[in-house]
């Protein structure tokens, strides 16, 4: 007795978590695209219901924190400096976790032996709920320009003034203008990638975006291979 293995609550869900992400590898083709297509049609009807504040403008959101928690509000009243966008983000991490539960239970629900365990996924401890949010996929973040890019003008130079006050001048553009803008761009980089439409919007995208092939997927076709270079050379 003492040598038997007697398996957790962590290996349990290290399982699922793995069979989830390969589920394609374990599954006829059919089989898949049927129960994939049920799990993705039952997000989306979800998702028409789900609260407004999971698809807020997160680059507004984290625009009003960095004023509400900034160093200066710290410091002349820490007691009362509000993290904005701790708090107002906490209903989407909450929706996280109980949607990728609900993903899994939607892709197997046919699936005889899953049954069992579906009666823990409720009754799971808050950290391995938690943990159940590596499978969780949100189709309303629609994909983002990879390659989009902003420029700032540089400030113009002025003749009528010296080389040393203009180089001044830069320096203080720089402070007041092309660093904050610089920010503002950076932080609306980062947001992007997990902004939120809503469910009528990314199901008009899903129907009218078609994904033009990436250059690197073009092949060539003119030019000669190196057994057709040795061919030649064998019939001379």
């Amino acid at each position: 007795m003492k040598d038997e293995v007697h398996e957790n609550f962590e290996d349990i869900i290290e399982d699922k978590i793995f069979r989830y992400k390969y589920r394609m590898a374990n599954h006829l083709e059919e089989d898949y695209f049927r129960r994939d297509k049920r799990r993705i049609d039952r997000f989306m009807e979800r998702a028409k219901t789900r609260s407004p504040k999971i698809e807020q403008n997160l680059h507004e959101l984290f625009q009003k924190d960095a004023v509400s928690s900034s160093i200066g509000n710290i410091a002349l009243d820490y007691k009362n400096v509000k993290f904005v966008a701790r708090e107002e983000t906490r209903v989407v991490r909450d929706y996280m976790i109980e949607e990728s539960i609900q993903q899994y239970k939607d892709f197997y629900e046919t699936d005889a032996g899953e049954q069992d365990f579906f009666e823990y996924l409720d009754a799971l401890p808050h950290r391995e709920r938690i943990r159940m949010m590596e499978i969780f996929e949100d189709l309303t973040i629609l994909e983002k320009g990879k390659k989009d890019f902003a420029l700032i003008p540089k400030r113009e130079y002025n003749a009528e003034l010296s080389l040393f006050s203009n180089i001044v001048l830069d320096l203080v553009d720089f402070k007041d203008r092309v660093r904050p803008m610089a920010s503002d761009a950076a932080l609306l980089d980062s947001t992007r990638k997990f902004q939120r439409s809503s469910a009528e919007h990314a199901e008009e995208h899903m129907r009218n975006h078609k994904p033009l092939p990436e250059q690197g997927d073009k092949t060539v076709e003119e030019g000669y291979s190196s057994r057709e270079i040795e061919s030649d050379k064998r019939e001379e």
